[in-house]
């Protein structure tokens, strides 16, 4: 279940680069982006072998939820 969830990790936070990637193409050259996808990689393959060699890591995210309501008028 931990692997499940580091990998889980792994692709929201390349899903976030590749979204940000599509809006604004030209912010990184084609290099820079895939070195920025492979460090992405190198950091969670190095999360999961810290895992299997019972290393404890604590990790924390902070999130920012947005509320919109309203009434149609």
């Amino acid at each position: 279940m931990a692997r499940a969830q580091i990998n889980e990790d792994r692709t929201s936070e390349l899903c976030s680069v590749q979204k940000a990637h599509r809006m604004v193409p030209e912010a990184l050259s084609e290099k820079e982006y895939q070195t920025l996808l492979d460090m992405i990689d190198r950091r969670y393959d190095e999360r999961i072998r810290c895992y299997e060699n019972g290393e404890k890591d604590w990790e924390f995210r902070i999130a920012t939820t947005v509320l919109i309501s309203g009434r149609k008028v």
